[in-house]
């Protein structure tokens, strides 16, 4: 992989954590730019501030356009005194939504969120006992020792209460384990496979009809042979969702075609959905 602060910065990133820890522009406190013409630009660290506009957020997501970030000053929490790993499986992707959607309700931000719809739960916990035609939710809940127990009671009430049935430590395990493990993907060209994921965002209220839209819109387009989903960045009023599409070009049809299909089909859904274009 590469992956650097500066990338972070440049392209406004969410990393794993996030639903906890925020996003790198929550994180960022303070940076040094240098500008195309050479100028230095030294944003310095403050506690807050009320006057703006903050000049200091055009470069984060500017993807290096209006600047390269040289420095950063960025917060830091001390090392968490416990982690409790938490998953359960859910008759539909509407109850998980729910379920989860109540737990940010009550300011309970575990640090990992992460929602498998029913294909990617048969392809990455399909051993995992009673997971057949489920969907799988895992959580980390980490940090103070107190808060961590509080979290993990209020995660466990509202999942109960939405029909999730409780799956232990392993599937979170599972992930931790192998969350940069690629192998999967590499082999998908050999096989003439294209493929690829394309992130989205969505309020709470248009959540269930964005996911079956795309399903059905992008399920449909010749030679695409699979399209799942996973959430993993989640926010008090919504989501971000990943889409994952793959399959064979049909004949007459290119790669490039074949894959700009599955990203106009992919977005019109979205946007007739009510959604937004990344996270």
């Amino acid at each position: 992989y590469t992956s650097s602060l500066g990338g972070w910065i440049a392209h406004r990133a969410a990393g794993q954590f996030s639903t906890k820890y925020g996003k790198i522009e929550d994180i960022v406190l303070g940076m040094e730019v240098v500008l195309p013409q050479g100028e230095l630009i030294k944003f310095k660290t403050i506690a807050g501030a009320s006057t703006g506009p903050l000049l200091d957020k055009l470069f984060i997501g500017g993807e290096g356009t209006l600047g390269i970030v040289t420095q950063a000053t960025l917060k830091i929490w001390p090392i968490p005194e416990k982690r409790t790993l938490i998953s359960y499986t859910f008759p539909s992707i509407e109850a998980s939504f729910e379920a989860v959607r109540e737990i940010l309700r009550e300011n309970i931000y575990p640090g990992v969120i992460r929602i498998y719809d029913q294909s990617e739960t048969s392809r990455h916990f399909g051993e995992v006992e009673n997971t057949k035609d489920k969907v799988m939710v895992i959580f980390v809940c980490e940090g103070n020792q107190k808060l961590v127990d509080l979290e993990e009671t209020i995660t466990r009430e509202k999942c109960e209460k939405n029909f999730g049935a409780d799956c232990g430590e392993a599937p979170v395990e599972h992930w931790i384990e192998t969350r940069f493990k690629v192998t999967e993907t590499s082999s998908m060209p050999a096989y003439k496979l294209v493929f690829d994921t394309i992130e989205v965002a969505s309020l709470w209220e248009n959540a269930a009809k964005l996911y079956y839209s795309v399903l059905e819109a992008t399920g449909k387009v010749k030679g695409n042979l699979l399209i799942t989903a996973h959430v993993s960045h989640f926010y008090p009023n919504g989501i971000g969702i990943y889409f994952t599409f793959g399959g064979v070009p049909p004949k007459g049809t290119s790669d490039l075609e074949f894959y700009q299909n599955c990203w106009n089909s992919t977005i019109k859904a979205v946007l007739d959905a009510g959604g937004s274009i990344g996270h």
